[in-house]
């Protein structure tokens, strides 16, 4: 007999695709600023004559190639660059060049390709998320005075490099329920701090020889934004991170959930702000405050979504031997284990009922669940001539806490961004590069 525990069903979520996509445009900004920008950093940005730039294991990348980057560089920028930045512009442009040739290269190893049908869906996920056609993107470029082979090139790139990435390591890539659960179990201790929405830019250092260059390139990119560049434009060209497609977006954080030299940062700062670049694992983040919240008087307030599973047995031989077929339904620890636990014994059912609200669930059920956590399973409970069992597998605290799939989906897009890091980092090693310009 089973008992229905919710007045209503839930709808399941849906699963976020974490995606690499290069860079967008400042495209906010009118194309005649953009020009009379450009046209007064004329004097100042580096003059190269046409030639070699660099050579990435007998691939030439050229000093039209280079030009066209830094302009590209200019315009995600917002077109607002100061003549002093122009040297760090170029030597950011020249070093995405470079490892973009890897990529390829890298690529073209494993005879990888990424067709033109591919290419043009990739430019039209670009354009739709700035409200364009694809078409009308690649023009407003030309306009402005960048090849679309540029932007080919870079999408190119980017694509085949996160194909690659996923093939090569996402396997490897391994996200415990365990540390869903510490995630999880820190962001509930801290439920009644303070929550923000942010953004960040994440600056890598592969080399510590690089990490003054690296923190000075910060330094510069949140000028131009204090000058007026988006922070989305230049996160999507610049940062290192997985949200880069999103403009650097990670929505709403709880104390706890990052690292802690950002944590302390986020809370010294208002809403408006943005940080100076943040010493952390493998390089600087630059971390912009969008807005944050008191979660005390929210979570008051709560109705806590929960995800359970269901156990029942019959009472046909009594309330002791059903209590004893339902302990290792207790003693499993999760819900996957719960349920494998109850498939073991033919006299014990279970089923995996979702998400619900706390308020949705019978008051005899929800007494039972009150201060449990994550994995426990309640006292066996005597209804009619059944003894049902409840096992709690994520209690999210009135939406206030991102769901079990968005953390891992969080921490698995972190795990796979050091993989291709460390990847990225190695082939340029490993690889004969020649800088014939001077860098900066």
């Amino acid at each position: 007999m089973w008992v229905d525990l919710r007045v209503m069903t839930h709808a399941s979520f849906q699963l976020r695709k974490i995606s690499i996509v290069a860079a967008l445009c400042g495209l906010s900004m009118g194309l005649a600023d953009v020009a009379v920008a450009q046209q007064s950093q004329e004097a100042a940005r580096p003059q190269v004559n046409e030639g070699i730039a660099a050579v990435v294991n007998d691939s030439v990348i050229s000093t039209y190639d280079l030009q066209q980057r830094m302009r590209l560089l200019i315009i995600s920028a917002g077109g607002r660059v100061p003549p002093e930045a122009m040297p760090q512009i170029q030597s950011q442009a020249l070093d995405a060049l470079i490892e973009e040739r890897l990529k390829i290269q890298e690529a073209a190893e494993y005879e990888l390709q990424i067709s033109d049908e591919e290419l043009r869906q990739e430019i039209e996920s670009v354009a739709s998320g700035n409200g364009l056609t694809a078409d009308q993107l690649l023009q407003q470029l030309q306009q402005q005075g960048v090849s679309p082979q540029t932007f080919y090139d870079q999408i190119r790139a980017d694509t085949a490099w996160q194909t690659l990435v996923q093939g090569r390591f996402g396997r490897k890539v391994r996200v415990t329920n365990d540390q869903i659960d510490e995630v999880l179990d820190r962001m509930t201790r801290e439920a009644q701090t303070e929550q923000y929405l942010v953004s960040e830019i994440f600056l890598p250092v592969d080399n510590p020889n690089r990490a003054e260059e690296m923190y000075n390139g910060g330094l510069q990119l949140i000028q131009q934004m204090g000058q007026g560049a988006p922070f989305g434009a230049v996160a999507r060209q610049f940062s290192a991170a997985p949200s880069a497609a999103v403009g650097g977006d990670i929505g709403w954080v709880q104390t706890g959930e990052l690292a802690e030299e950002l944590n302390r940062a986020l809370s010294s700062m208002q809403p408006g702000q943005i940080s100076a670049p943040i010493p952390s694992e493998g390089g600087f983040y630059i971390m912009a405050l969008r807005d944050k919240r008191d979660l005390s008087v929210a979570a008051a307030n709560r109705d806590d979504r929960l995800r359970l599973v269901q156990a029942m047995t019959s009472m046909d031989r009594g309330e002791d031997v059903a209590a004893q077929r339902l302990a290792a339904v207790a003693a499993a620890g999760d819900c996957a284990s719960a349920l494998g636990a109850a498939g073991g014994d033919a006299a014990v059912t279970a089923i995996d009922i979702g998400e619900m609200g706390e308020g949705e669930v019978a008051p005899a059920f929800r007494n039972a669940l009150e201060g449990l956590k994550n994995g426990e399973a309640t006292a066996p409970i005597q209804i009619g001539g059944a003894m049902h069992m409840l096992v709690l597998c994520n209690r999210n605290m009135g939406g206030l806490l991102p769901s079990r799939q968005a953390i891992e989906n969080r921490l698995y897009g972190q795990q796979l961004n050091m993989f291709a890091r460390r990847y990225l980092r190695d082939l340029r090693r490993d690889s004969a590069i020649e800088v014939r310009i001077a860098d900066g």
